[in-house]
């Protein structure tokens, strides 16, 4: 089993964008009800991911993780999302989330300056398998953040996913299909 994760402080002010009960969220996961009031609150993986689960069940729609994804904004305090809205570029920004996601979820961010553009890796800490549906809401994330940022409608190059949801809302909002292939990664031009 891997370290806890803190829970991030953006938990509740996403939850009342969306408008979900912290308090009824918490008891389906089986989780304690005062969990965001605490200081320093934590989470093991299987939690943290039961979480997850949970609150996608209350999402009434076929891609819950593009839903929450687009949820998060400025608004939403959150220290990883501070850290990439503060950064000069794209690049800055991608790093800075592969320091701190860490942190608040079994999450491993590469990123890279390739010939063929940024590319941005996601995938699990060992022994972790992360639901589609979660990979997909990182990978939005991420391109969300882009455009809210650069205030353009940043398109990646590439999307692709080991496994690809089946929603067609995510290839609307990506601008292209997600191709299914042995990596969870979102690839950006490098003229950004």
């Amino acid at each position: 089993m891997t370290r806890p994760f803190t829970v991030d402080l953006g938990w509740a002010t996403l939850l009342a964008k969306l408008q979900i009960r912290p308090a009824d969220l918490l008891r389906r996961a089986a989780l304690p009800e005062d969990l965001f009031l605490r200081a320093r609150p934590t989470l093991p993986p299987d939690a943290f991911l039961r979480l997850w689960g949970e609150l996608t069940k209350d999402l009434e729609t076929d891609a819950p993780g593009l839903m929450l994804a687009q949820a998060v904004s400025p608004e939403v305090f959150s220290p990883p999302l501070f850290a990439a809205y503060c950064s000069p570029n794209l690049t800055v920004a991608a790093e800075r989330l592969a320091l701190y996601k860490p942190l608040i979820g079994p999450l491993v961010l590469e990123v890279h300056d390739t010939p063929g553009g940024l590319e941005v890796t996601y995938g699990a800490e060992p022994g972790i398998d992360l639901p589609a549906e979660f990979i997909g809401a990182e990978l939005t994330f991420l391109v969300n953040l882009a455009r809210l940022a650069s205030q353009r409608d940043m398109r990646p190059i590439a999307v692709e996913m080991v496994e690809p949801p089946a929603s067609q809302a995510y290839t609307r909002f990506f601008g292209r299909p997600i191709r299914k292939g042995p990596f969870n990664r979102v690839v950006f031009t490098l003229s950004l």
